[in-house]
């Protein structure tokens, strides 16, 4: 290989090293500026949460979650990546309800709570199950389009769609509705 030849190698592999570093550039400093944008970024992070509600000298909810965000957007919200429970108690101290869900999002500005992905609710006569609950804390209701089961007692399990029910699950509405009974026949 002649001297010129192998100049003009040297010069292509050469150019071609100076574009892919430009372009590798570029892309780095995308992502650097996609990861220094802070709107996008909690303002506030906090692990192993326990907070404790109360009013008129005893405490009337208590929620745990591992991890809680939260961010300052134009509709701030906190978010609860990896669940939560919650527990609301009476004025004697027994559990009056208990909500667990493996995701969830509170939305500060409209109020409003978005449970996902194995919702429980328990509120010690009643035990709802669905994958999506919402819960408007200025109109005191839950509700949801998805599906749910709702064990009503030992003898009734209720199936639907589309739950409306006041905030404590004291009553429920479901629409298409099927439901599983137990009875006992008693001859006489």
């Amino acid at each position: 290989m002649n001297s010129k030849t192998y100049k003009t190698i040297i010069n292509i592999i050469a150019t071609i090293s100076v574009a892919m570093m430009f372009f590798s550039c570029k892309n780095n400093l995308e992502t650097v500026a996609a990861l220094s944008d802070t709107s996008k970024l909690p303002i506030q992070t906090a692990i192993n949460l326990n907070v404790s509600y109360s009013d008129s000298s005893y405490v009337k909810m208590n929620l745990i979650a591992p991890k809680m965000e939260y961010y300052n957007t134009e509709e701030p919200y906190r978010e609860f990546t990896e669940g939560l429970t919650v527990y609301q108690f009476n004025a004697k101290g027994d559990t009056t309800l208990n909500i667990r869900a493996k995701y969830a999002i509170y939305n500060e500005k409209t109020e409003i709570w978005e449970a996902k992905h194995d919702v429980v609710v328990n509120n010690g006569e009643k035990t709802l199950f669905s994958e999506q609950l919402f819960w408007d804390a200025k109109q005191h209701t839950i509700y949801t389009d998805t599906h749910v089961k709702i064990i009503m007692n030992k003898d009734v399990t209720l199936y639907g769609k589309n739950l409306k029910s006041d905030e404590s699950l004291r009553n429920p509405i479901l629409k298409n509705t099927t439901a599983d009974m137990y009875y006992e026949d008693k001859e006489q």
